[in-house]
């Protein structure tokens, strides 16, 4: 009797502890981050995160910049240039900046819907979010989960995840010169226009 009321309190102070890292790490990406919101911020933070890309820090702690689904060159030829349009690789997409937690976005002819999954809690070091991109009349295109993991985030100067459904492509950029826990981020869809 007294080794199961051992094991019960122990699962109690285990699911506890991953609760307070679920929380303390929400916090800490509250605090310690920002949102772009107008163009010129956009544009800012695409060239901030391609020259630091070009020239990474020198800091024994950081990695080094980290593409995930995006070639150095398109990464280098991204260029904002309206609130609404930004070039890949001389290819001109609608953009809508994102924010980051859930929520939904229309864009041309598609729509946007996003968030955590209600069972996110028992992940400890991050959590995922589920994308999913449809027609405007309800058509399902397709869906996708990105995993926010903080401490992954915060290993790199840069770090760009892109995932591409149809003739969209989300992008998950963030970057931060001195790999420490006050990274700037931004999530973007676009699409061809």
């Amino acid at each position: 009797m007294q080794h199961k009321r051992t094991i019960i309190i122990s699962a109690i102070v285990a699911i506890l502890l991953v609760l307070g890292l679920v929380y303390s790490s929400q916090v800490l990406w509250s605090q310690n981050h920002s949102i772009p919101s107008s163009t010129q911020d956009v544009s800012s933070f695409v060239e901030r995160s391609q020259n630091l890309y070009m020239h990474p820090t020198s800091s024994p702690i950081c990695s080094p910049p980290d593409l995930v689904n995006i070639s150095a060159d398109d990464f280098l030829s991204l260029k904002v240039t309206s609130s609404d349009t930004l070039l890949l690789s001389g290819i001109p997409y609608h953009y809508e900046v994102l924010n980051q937690s859930s929520g939904a976005a229309q864009i041309d002819n598609y729509t946007v819907s996003y968030g955590r999954p209600i069972s996110s809690s028992t992940y400890s070091a991050g959590y995922p979010v589920t994308f999913s991109i449809q027609w405007v009349n309800g058509t399902r295109i397709g869906g996708f989960t990105y995993y926010v993991v903080l401490q992954q985030i915060s290993s790199y100067p840069v770090s760009v995840i892109v995932y591409r459904i149809a003739n969209a492509f989300f992008a998950f950029v963030n970057y931060d010169p001195g790999c420490s826990t006050s990274y700037q981020s931004m999530w973007l869809v676009a699409v061809t226009s």
